[in-house]
């Protein structure tokens, strides 16, 4: 499709995002308007004469300019490649389709998953996400919805069902509710909590937040299945036993822990790269963490600071982590189509392999 001055849509949005997202410019951040004017004109005959400088620059966005757009956002992942990070989009970064899976034109293709709460600035974020990414040729995008309430069993359902959507080398974003770590005295960091629904999917580690778990205040324990010491039982182990003797909250939380596994196994097999936990700080309860991959099944990737997001404009959401003033660190235009990445600082992004 060409696009040039006076063109109009989700198509001019879509560019207008592009050109965002790919910085290195002298003009301000352009309006997503649809709407293709003087200014977007402008930044599209900067973008055509920058480096390396193949294009004439006539404001005509055609099958060239689409080219370049598409090889100049894709750049923006090299980092994520394997030879100079261990973060966990590298089938994108090394070549997009090679390491995807099925798209919905049957090539190859990376698959994205957006499980988001119902929070009008969350949900709105992921549809600009599903949106942005569904019209370039090598990413499909999916949006799945938690609603207000849900169980164990109906948030593991979505949360596998966006895996599935994402496919073999996708990525699920998972932004549904908080993340908490509580570091202990000495450098614990075994304890805390990250949601998996905005309500009733709670997964937390020891202490404060385990007892949770005993009293049915919270689901999923991933020290749960874990001896304690060598000649103790584990809770699921002492559960187990009081089952036997009729016992409904162990019940319950047997069931609830189990399908949490079952979830994991589930992740696994779909064979996506890995799950990015759009939550506050929850990267920082280490080795909690490090027990939640064991369950989840897939590598996870999470945060050292508060996410938070913002609307910086008509029709644009953005996160970002707090801290990160406009246009500083991760407080940037890819922040409306993508996690936050860009500008994070090395203790800010949290890798559990």
């Amino acid at each position: 499709m060409l696009l040039r001055r006076g063109s109009t849509g989700s198509p001019v949005s879509v560019l207008q995002r592009q050109l965002n997202a790919v910085g290195g410019s002298a003009f301000p951040v352009l309006g997503v308007d649809g709407n293709f004017g003087p200014l977007t004109d402008r930044r599209v005959r900067e973008f055509q004469s920058a480096p390396p400088n193949t294009l004439t620059a006539d404001g005509i966005v055609g099958p060239l300019t689409h080219a370049k757009l598409l090889g100049a956002f894709t750049s923006l992942f090299s980092d994520y490649l394997p030879s100079s990070s261990k973060h966990m989009f590298a089938g994108f970064a090394s070549g997009g389709g090679s390491a995807g899976s099925g798209g919905q034109s049957g090539s190859q293709t990376l698959g994205l998953g957006i499980v988001t709460e119902l929070r009008k600035d969350a949900r709105d974020w992921a549809r600009q996400v599903e949106t942005f990414w569904d019209s370039l040729p090598t990413v499909h995008a999916h949006t799945v919805e938690m609603a207000a309430k849900e169980t164990v069993d109906s948030a593991a359902t979505k949360i596998e069902n966006a895996a599935t959507l994402a496919g073999r080398g996708g990525v699920v974003f998972l932004s549904v509710g908080h993340g908490i770590p509580v570091i202990a005295p000495g450098g614990g960091t075994a304890d805390g909590m990250f949601q998996l629904a905005p309500s009733g999917f709670n997964v937390v580690g020891k202490n404060g937040f385990d007892s949770q778990v005993k009293k049915g205040l919270a689901q999923v324990s991933v020290f749960y299945d874990l001896r304690p010491r060598p000649n103790s039982l584990s809770d699921k182990e002492n559960d187990e036993n009081n089952a036997k003797n009729g016992s409904a909250k162990a019940k319950k939380r047997l069931a609830d822990f189990n399908r949490f596994a079952k979830m994991g196994m589930s992740l696994k097999a779909t064979g996506i790269a890995g799950i990015v936990l759009v939550t506050c700080r929850i990267g920082k309860a280490t080795e909690m963490m490090n027990n939640a991959r064991r369950l989840m099944g897939v590598p996870l990737m999470a945060y050292g600071r508060r996410v938070s997001i913002s609307n910086i404009r008509k029709g644009s959401e953005r996160f970002f982590l707090e801290g990160d003033s406009a246009g500083k660190g991760t407080n940037i235009p890819l922040g409306e189509i993508f996690v936050p990445s860009k500008g994070a600082k090395s203790n800010d992004i949290f890798f559990f392999r």
